[in-house]
């Protein structure tokens, strides 16, 4: 009787001590999995109810383990795409950083609140606009806020047909903390201006990993 992994056209599924295909979250070998109802194993982001879970290109969850729920952390995806703006080329695999988009927009508004300003709200175009902005300066291989190709967010932004009064752009980028770009943008003067404009009201946070970098992009607007 066979039981474990199996591949059939193309996909992974789980069979159990009995036999049987599993679904659900398996544990083996020290390591989490997801199969849906069909029994297939997912990988890159799966949202379950109200909770989002990370899986890399093997299937195994990037997350741990904290107060028996799963915290997201990175998730492997294929592209960053926006409807209405050129597909990316995919020249350097990328991961998703979600919980360094979380946790720096946690510390920007910490800053605002501190300072009497109201905390900006993810705009989820906006989200969608720093991902790929990141995502571009990865694959295109350059940081700058206008693209080789000669556009910038705001072109990008008319494109797609979202309507602002005012916006702004902050981007940065290492190779050893996703959280840390924060304290980049903190300390430079014209970026922590941008991060405490009382004119902005809603902002998307972008921060890829690919080409042994982490590439972070804040779009801002009102």
């Amino acid at each position: 009787m066979q039981k474990g992994w199996v591949y059939v056209n193309e996909i992974w599924y789980y069979l159990g001590n009995t036999g049987s295909m599993e679904t659900g979250w398996i544990k083996d070998n020290g390591h989490w999995y997801y199969l849906d109802n069909t029994g297939a194993m997912k990988t890159g982001i799966i949202y379950l109810g109200d909770k989002i879970f990370s899986l890399n290109k093997s299937g195994e969850l990037q997350q741990t383990l904290n107060n028996s729920n799963y915290v997201s952390n990175a998730a492997y995806v294929d592209s960053i795409d926006v409807n209405g703006l050129p597909k990316l080329p995919q020249n350097y695999s990328i991961s998703l950083q979600v919980s360094a988009e979380n946790k720096i927009l946690q510390l920007m508004n910490e800053k605002r609140t501190e300072a009497g300003l109201s905390p900006l709200i993810l705009d989820n175009t906006l989200l969608q606009i720093a991902r790929y902005k990141s995502n571009h300066m990865i694959q295109y291989n350059y940081f700058d806020h206008t693209t080789p190709q000669g556009n910038d967010w705001t072109s990008w932004l008319n494109t797609i047909g979202y309507r602002y009064a005012t916006t702004g752009e902050n981007i940065a980028y290492n190779n050893f903390d996703p959280v840390e770009l924060f304290n980049q943008w903190w300390n430079s003067s014209g970026h922590r201006a941008n991060m405490m404009n009382s004119s902005y009201t809603k902002v998307g946070i972008g921060v890829i990993y690919g080409d042994n970098k982490y590439m972070g992009t804040q779009t801002f607007s009102n």
